[in-house]
């Protein structure tokens, strides 16, 4: 018995020293990530206008655009279009696409800049595409005005119909 109780013994003395070296102060890290967020949208609505009879270009209402960006070095935003303006009954038909682009808003930490400014598409040669773009040097947001215009040289006559054309954005991470 008393192999025993020397054994139970020990057994008290090995855990009791165990309590008496516990640790007293603890860490733990917390991490959280922050996806890359790039966000653009343009109005819900398609701009319409209609064209004077002695006109011979068309400027439709400015249109606000929205970007965002988290990006670290900033975003690079460009507003194309898909094609000149082209007669909805009649493709062959076709006037050319003015943009125009300014910063409406921007927060304050955006610094978005216009890098082109304006553009248009000249259909005769085969070029469709009108580019203009924007782009930030850190993270931010800005309100963009967009400005459509078609247009006609003096010398021709704009047959009747609807005329459309699409822009396309983009924003990329710089």
């Amino acid at each position: 018995m008393r192999t025993w109780t020397r054994l139970a013994l020990a057994a008290l003395v090995i855990a009791g020293s165990q309590i008496v070296h516990a640790e007293t102060t603890a860490r733990q890290s917390f991490l959280v990530n922050i996806p890359r967020r790039l966000t653009i949208a343009a109005p819900p609505v398609a701009a319409q206008a209609e064209m004077d009879q002695d006109a011979v270009q068309v400027a439709l209402p400015a249109q606000l655009w929205t970007v965002a960006s988290n990006a670290r070095d900033g975003a690079t935003v460009r507003l194309s279009t898909l094609q000149s303006f082209h007669n909805l009954a009649d493709d062959t038909i076709r006037r050319d696409a003015e943009l125009e682009v300014h910063i409406q808003n921007q927060s304050e930490s955006g610094a978005w800049s216009v890098s082109t400014s304006s553009a248009t598409t000249d259909h005769l040669s085969g070029q469709e595409e009108a580019s203009v773009e924007l782009r930030s040097t850190g993270p931010g947001t800005a309100e963009i005005r967009l400005n459509v215009t078609m247009r006609s040289s003096e010398d021709q006559f704009t047959p009747t119909g609807d005329y459309v054309t699409t822009v396309v954005g983009t924003i990329t991470a710089n």
